[in-house]
């Protein structure tokens, strides 16, 4: 990946990465919640080796429809942000 999770998020955030409103609104929910990982009363956690065994994994699998049919899944970090 050439960018990290972190900076994906900042470039959304300040507008240098064009995404819609929907991306927006998730990567402003997962910055919240990556603020409060350290309260004890908040129940979720983000653990990134988990997250990139995720994005790893798919790596390995191929499209089975399309016009990428038999070519493997390419994940950036665009797409990766949105499997948390």
């Amino acid at each position: 990946m050439d960018k990290t999770y972190n900076q994906y998020i900042a470039d959304v955030e300040s507008g240098r990465e064009v995404a819609c409103l929907f991306v927006r609104q998730s990567v402003g929910r997962h910055a919240s919640d990556l603020k409060k990982v350290d309260d004890p009363d908040f129940p979720y956690y983000f653990d990134e080796e988990k997250a990139n065994r995720a994005i790893d994994f798919i790596g390995f699998c191929k499209h089975v429809k399309g016009d990428l049919k038999g070519q493997y899944i390419h994940l950036d970090v665009s797409n990766g942000v949105k499997l948390q």
